[in-house]
């Protein structure tokens, strides 16, 4: 019982949460949470890639990378 509690719970707050979404949400023109959230995560990258290539002995030019993507399409 406690279980199905918790995902009405979850399932009303997703609900309330989308139907707050507007068509701006996700615009980097409109939204300034979406342009530093798309520098901390273009940073968090660098970071990463600098980090690699320090304890690396392996040429930087030969890696490859994966973009898995969020699963949305486009």
């Amino acid at each position: 019982m406690y279980s199905n509690e918790i995902k009405n719970t979850t399932k009303q707050w997703y609900e309330k949460y989308y139907q707050k979404k507007d068509q701006y949400r996700n615009s980097l023109l409109y939204n300034p949470e979406v342009a530093f959230q798309t520098l901390a995560h273009d940073l968090s990258i660098i970071r990463a890639v600098n980090y690699l290539t320090k304890i690396s002995k392996v040429d930087l030019a030969s890696w490859k990378t994966l973009d898995v993507g969020c699963g949305g399409g486009g």
